[in-house]
């Protein structure tokens, strides 16, 4: 009987350490387009490696201030690193130690311009998007549409994309303060498509039924995670894991 015990005590000694050790939490803060298109998609994937990817949600400032903070060992957003600590500093926070952070890009997004499948303007300018964005331009018919109010549809969460689109589009211009409100740019779509003088912006893989893309100019950004110091062996893990081709077949 005391052998029966001390094999069944020896078994769990050695079963639990490796349970443990197969859990690695790396903490993550970063926004909405990461949470979707990254992390959700290849989260069974990482259980089986033995990586369990815990969130905070934050905009890429707020990221920024996490990783620094020690809140967080990778920040993410969908932004290249230059134009990431920019935007940072043109909100009055500069990084401590740049010489400490890592970026390290995952993959590069596509961001379009969308209006409901209704409007029969199939073609806009950078100036014309400055114009209506900015809220100059005000009815569909100065720029060769339907005699309708324009609706511009504007996420309240800050994002990469949205960023790059004040920055490559709007060359900074204020976005109009008359907008629907959406939660985030993932909501976009569907308020396009609900709203037949709506235009907004949208990630390219999420257009749907009832909106259309237009011509207009591409926006193109770095989704980009960015650790500080050394890398962990956890860390390490997962950005091998993230930039392999398993995991980019699986990215929404």
């Amino acid at each position: 009987m005391k052998g029966i015990v001390l094999l069944v005590w020896l078994v769990i000694s050695l079963v639990l350490p490796m349970k443990v050790a197969a859990e690695e939490e790396v903490v993550v803060a970063t926004g909405i387009t990461f949470i979707e298109k990254i992390f959700n998609p290849v989260k069974p994937r990482l259980a089986d490696a033995g990586l369990v990817v815990r969130i905070v949600f934050a905009d890429p400032i707020g990221a920024l201030k996490s990783l620094e903070a020690g809140g967080a060992e990778l920040a993410g957003a969908s932004l290249d690193f230059e134009s990431w600590l920019k935007e940072a500093a043109g909100k009055g926070y500069t990084v401590k130690d740049r010489g400490s952070l890592t970026p390290h890009v995952i993959v590069v997004e596509e961001t379009v311009v969308i209006v409901n499948a209704a409007n029969s303007v199939a073609a806009l300018s950078k100036e014309q998007l400055q114009g209506i964005f900015s809220g100059r331009i005000q009815n569909w018919k100065e720029v060769g549409g339907s005699d309708l109010p324009i609706l511009v549809v504007w996420p309240q969460v800050a994002s990469g994309a949205l960023v790059k689109f004040n920055s490559q589009i709007m060359d900074r211009q204020p976005v109009t303060k008359t907008v629907l409100d959406v939660a985030s740019i993932n909501d976009t779509a569907e308020a396009v498509a609900a709203n037949v003088e709506a235009i907004s912006i949208e990630n390219i893989e999420k257009v749907t039924v009832g909106g259309k893309r237009i011509d207009a100019p591409v926006i193109k950004r770095e989704l980009t995670l960015i650790h500080k110091g050394d890398l962990s062996p956890k860390v390490k893990k997962l950005l091998e894991y993230l930039r392999s081709e398993e995991a980019r077949k699986l990215f929404r």
